[in-house]
């Protein structure tokens, strides 16, 4: 045995029992109690210390003592093995039924200490008198000199007033589950459809979001840039035609001017002049194989033959003149930035007005998971109707009334967790 256990049993058992004291100290008598269950060799220590403090010399110390044993008595078999061998001192102490040793002062505890002592023998006898003779033997002996209590009787009648109670509130469950069985088709249609509203928003929600049209629109607003592109190549091709129609012009009528000026001068002329009509011939042939060359070396180097000052003065004078600046977007290159679509407007339009009334459906769930269907969970667990027939419709009603509620709360958990 532990003594430093021991001795700390002996100070919480002097504590508890103090005559300052009018009922037992919460926290000490636990941990008395926890340090005497974990070793059993404490309550054989600790027994003739309490019966030491029941033969105090006041009566309020052996009343804190009485309780104190009544405690330990119910919880430990081997306390009552020790005190019965000793139960006719327990009833010396406690009763004072012998004239030579009466209960010490003050008078007003001693009453009390008797009282409670005829209390503990008698529920000690009705629980415990078959096992332990000396205990029934010390009840037949004190009811021949005190009354009882009668706690048997006492139980009795509160039996009865708690059965009389019981059937009053079955009575009042019964009228209650009446008005519940008349109005629960109505109550649970209007629960059905709360469920389906929920469902309808979770689905829309869910629903993706339809992305053709967005599409559509961006096909749309490149086919301007597209457009404008296809234009400018157009307009950069028919320039260029026009350009080579008018220099094929100039040459030709060139040609012809030569031509018409040789013919009309050949009877004029006398043929020395011949070479020179041919060298202006073959200087026509030069031009046009100098733009020939020109054009290879174009290919070859990639970059155009620079024009001479007649040539550039002809283009400028006989083209249109186009201002290239004026048409060049730099929008077209890096994009415009778009304003919100109208469809998009609407589409969050329409998720902020479902969150809205996702919200207030939400609340109404958690108001019929609370309270109303809690409320018919227990009328539904307490009612007891009667009839075979009853019982059945009774368990029926209870499950719709648990798939309601579980429908319900798996409903509010992603309402608010979508919220």
């Amino acid at each position: 045995m532990d003594y430093t256990a021991a001795a700390r049993v002996a100070q919480l058992v002097g504590t508890l029992t103090d005559k300052s004291s009018t009922t037992l100290d919460s926290s000490k008598l636990n941990e008395l109690k926890h340090m005497l269950k974990a070793d059993e060799e404490l309550i054989a220590y600790a027994q003739p210390l309490i019966m030491d403090r029941l033969a105090a010399n006041h009566s309020q110390v052996r009343k804190l003592a009485l309780e104190l044993c009544d405690m330990l008595f119910a919880r430990s078999k081997r306390f009552r093995r020790l005190l019965t061998n000793k139960f006719t001192d327990f009833a010396e102490l406690t009763v004072g039924h012998k004239q030579d040793k009466p209960l010490p002062a003050p008078p007003s505890a001693a009453l009390a200490l008797r009282q409670r002592a005829l209390e503990t023998v008698e529920k000690w006898h009705e629980q415990w008198g078959l096992h332990y003779p000396q205990v029934t033997v010390a009840y037949r002996y004190l009811k021949k000199q005190y009354k009882f209590p009668d706690i048997s009787s006492r139980a009795a009648a509160a039996a009865a007033a708690e059965a009389a109670r019981q059937q009053r509130h079955q009575q009042m469950l019964l009228q209650r589950y009446q008005m519940f069985c008349h109005d629960f088709s109505k109550q649970r249609q209007q629960l059905e459809l709360l469920l389906k509203q929920l469902q309808e928003c979770f689905d829309l929600l869910e629903q993706p979001v339809n992305q053709q049209p967005q599409q559509q629109q961006r096909e749309q607003s490149k086919q301007p840039f597209q457009e404008q592109q296809q234009q400018k190549a157009q307009h950069s091709g028919s320039l260029a035609g026009a350009v080579g129609q008018t220099a094929q012009q100039d040459i030709s009528n060139s040609s012809r001017q030569n031509g018409s000026a040789n013919i009309d001068d050949q009877d004029w002329e006398d043929v020395a002049q011949a070479p020179a009509a041919l060298a202006v011939k073959g200087d026509d042939q030069s031009v046009a194989a100098a733009a020939v060359a020109g054009g290879l070396a174009e290919l070859d180097t990639g970059q155009p033959p620079c024009p001479s000052e007649e040539e550039q003065q002809q283009v400028v004078h006989r083209s249109p003149i186009v201002d290239w600046d004026d048409d060049f977007d730099a929008d077209e290159l890096v994009g415009e930035i778009q304003a919100p679509q109208q469809s998009d407007l609407e589409l969050a339009a329409r998720i902020a007005t479902v969150l809205e009334q996702l919200s207030d459906l939400v609340k109404q769930a958690h108001l019929a998971t609370s309270h109303q269907l809690l409320e018919w969970l227990r009328l539904l667990t307490q009612v007891q109707p009667p009839g075979q027939q009853q019982q059945q419709e009774r368990q029926q009603h209870l499950r719709l009334v648990v798939g309601l509620r579980a429908q319900l709360q798996v409903r509010n958990a992603l309402g608010r967790n979508t919220r």
